[in-house]
């Protein structure tokens, strides 16, 4: 039923504004956060390509990576403080999709999150009563999905970024930086297990890979 709700509102949705990117922004970082374990998973491969990606530079822009916890509230305040301290050129934000085959790069946030109390379930809320229902990335999702498989590495457009900690994350960002009046470009990517973790898995390197692709195709739309 609720796959039936998000693909109607996807077909209803009018297309989003061009936002221009030329450049605003007089820092020169891309924010690229990941998260740690959770879900059983000792090792989140975001948080191995945050590790592997910090400091280093794409197409002139130093990566500024961070963990983020798995928690609603304190990982947004922990992004939004990052936002305000760096003012990156590009947000890049991870984590990981149990199930993933490919590297899913995420086109809709919704403004609906999880709610448990222990392991019962009590329901969906919304993340910001009065805000809209969904929000689009701001990311080149297009091409960077068709870049990351023109390079050799599975990847896909993803319409669903679940109900947690990630699109908790991605909404939570986009919403922020429309509310402040930020034409930076930002989006979330899911990645799958590990080829360790999982034999559909991804090794660490086709991951990396594809993130420096993201950046780079990011990079396009800034400059």
């Amino acid at each position: 039923m609720k796959y039936a709700l998000i693909l109607s509102l996807l077909i209803i949705a009018a297309p989003v504004p061009a936002f221009s990117h030329g450049g605003s922004n007089s820092s020169n970082y891309i924010l690229l956060t990941g998260f740690g374990p959770f879900d059983g998973y000792a090792v989140n491969p975001s948080e191995m390509v945050v590790e592997e990606m910090n400091g280093s530079t794409v197409d002139g822009a130093m990566v500024m990576a961070i963990i983020l916890p798995v928690d609603f509230n304190q990982s947004a305040e922990k992004i939004r403080k990052a936002i305000e301290k760096y003012e990156p050129v590009a947000v890049i934000c991870m984590g990981l999709d149990g199930y993933a085959r490919k590297i899913e790069v995420e086109k809709v946030a919704l403004n609906i999150k999880s709610m448990y109390l222990g392991d019962k379930f009590l329901g969906w809320r919304r993340i910001e009563r009065g805000a809209p229902l969904f929000m689009f990335s701001t990311l080149p999702v297009e091409k960077i999905v068709e870049s990351i498989e023109e390079n050799g590495t599975d990847a896909r457009i993803s319409y669903f970024a679940g109900t947690y900690s990630c699109n908790y994350v991605f909404y939570s960002t986009l919403l922020y930086m429309e509310e402040n009046g930020k034409s930076t470009p930002a989006g979330f990517i899911h990645l799958p297990p590990l080829k360790s973790q999982k034999s559909y898995g991804m090794e660490l390197e086709e991951m990396v890979k594809g993130i420096k692709i993201a950046m780079h195709e990011t990079m396009k739309e800034v400059y």
